[in-house]
């Protein structure tokens, strides 16, 4: 059995990245598994479990549906508002539609936005499906493929930072998902 490693784990990721220096990993950020995440479209903060264990992201969303609006192919949904419960309308552009396995064996199929999101100080546009994630602790699910090449998961940790995309200098835009 390996004795208690006397330096942090977040100091730790850190160095490993340093030495690794692979590309754009080495301007990752490191994040709890559960981090605030602001949607400025939405004028909201939710929390967020940022799981690299799933490809998409999934956002807790009711009353979801397809509309059409001349040329354009959208997706009308609302979101909960976090402290009043409220529901707020949105309106995004369709994408596409996602066929997703889950753990059952099952699958659903779930209509795909682009959304803009803010986590520490990137703000990004990533693909999310919509889903009635109210039986789950956290209304949004960020996957590996909106954090790549900006985050590093720690998952010893929660909550190491707070939306800042809004302040001087903070986080231009990058795009993820296709």
């Amino acid at each position: 059995m390996r004795g208690p490693n006397p330096m942090p784990i977040r100091l730790r990721n850190w160095l490993i990245v340093a030495v690794l220096n692979t590309g754009s990993a080495a301007a990752a950020e490191v994040y709890g598994w559960i981090e605030p995440v602001a949607l400025p479209g939405a004028g909201i903060t939710l929390m967020a479990k940022l799981d690299t264990g799933a490809d998409t992201s999934s956002l807790d969303a009711t009353a979801i549906r397809r509309v059409r609006r001349g040329d354009k192919r959208l997706v009308k949904f609302q979101v909960r508002h976090p402290e009043t419960n409220e529901p707020i309308d949105l309106e995004r552009e369709y994408v596409r539609s996602s066929r997703i396995v889950r753990h059952s064996g099952l699958h659903q199929v779930r209509h795909v936005v682009k959304l803009e999101i803010c986590l520490g100080s990137i703000r990004r546009n990533v693909e999310v499906n919509l889903i009635d994630r109210s039986n789950f602790s956290y209304p949004f699910l960020l996957g590996r493929n909106a954090l790549a090449e900006i985050a590093l998961v720690d998952p010893s940790v929660t909550e190491t930072s707070r939306p800042r995309c809004d302040e001087a200098g903070g986080g231009g835009t990058r795009n993820a998902g296709s």
